[in-house]
C-alpha cells in the first residue's frame, strides 16, 4: 500500500505545484487584475490538495526509508525537515500574503513584470500618468546614458 501512495501523493503535489506555477505565468502576462486575483485565490484553495499530498510522500517516504543506512535515503532523510520548514514557514505565509495584497491590489506591478518603475509614483500626484525615467533620480535631473561617445565616459 504505501509503495503505491508514495509515487502517487508524489505526483500529485508535483502537478498541482505544476499547474499553479503555469496558471500564475499565464494569467500574470496576459490576464487583468480581476484575472490575477482569481489565480491567487484558487492557488490558496489548492493548499488545501497540496499540503496533504506533501504530507503523504513525506511520511510515506520516511516509512519506506526506514532505517535504511544507504547514502541516498540518508541524505534525503536528514534534508526532509528543512523542506518542510520551509514549506509551512515560508511558502505558505507567502502564498496568503500575495492572495490578499492582490485582494487588495496593493501588490507592485514592478514586482510581478509589469510597468516598471512606475509603482513608486503616488496616485495622488498631479503628473502620476507620466512616465518616470528612474525611481531613484527625481523626474527633473538629466539623466544621460553612459557609453555614448561622450567625453567624461571613462
Amino acid at each position: 500500500m504505501i509503495k503505491r501512495l508514495h509515487p502517487i501523493a508524489g505526483i500529485i503535489a508535483f502537478l498541482t505545484i505544476l499547474v499553479f506555477w503555469t496558471s500564475t505565468l499565464v494569467v500574470e502576462l496576459g490576464g487583468d487584475e480581476a484575472q490575477i486575483a482569481a489565480v491567487k485565490l484558487r492557488i490558496l484553495w489548492g493548499l488545501a490538495v497540496l499540503i496533504p499530498a506533501i504530507a503523504l510522500a513525506g511520511a510515506s517516504g520516511f516509512k519506506l526509508g526506514g532505517k535504511s543506512p544507504h547514502p541516498v535515503v540518508a541524505a534525503k532523510r536528514w534534508r526532509m525537515p528543512f523542506i518542510a520548514v520551509n514549506g509551512i514557514a515560508v511558502l505558505v505565509p507567502c502564498a496568503i500574503l500575495l492572495q490578499q495584497r492582490r485582494r487588495r491590489r496593493s501588490v507592485r506591478p514592478d514586482l510581478h513584470g509589469g510597468a516598471g518603475g512606475g509603482a513608486d509614483r503616488r496616485r495622488d500626484q498631479p503628473d502620476a500618468d507620466r512616465p518616470q525615467h528612474s525611481r531613484w533620480l527625481p523626474a527633473d535631473a538629466a539623466v544621460r546614458p553612459v557609453g555614448c561617445g561622450a567625453v567624461n565616459d571613462r
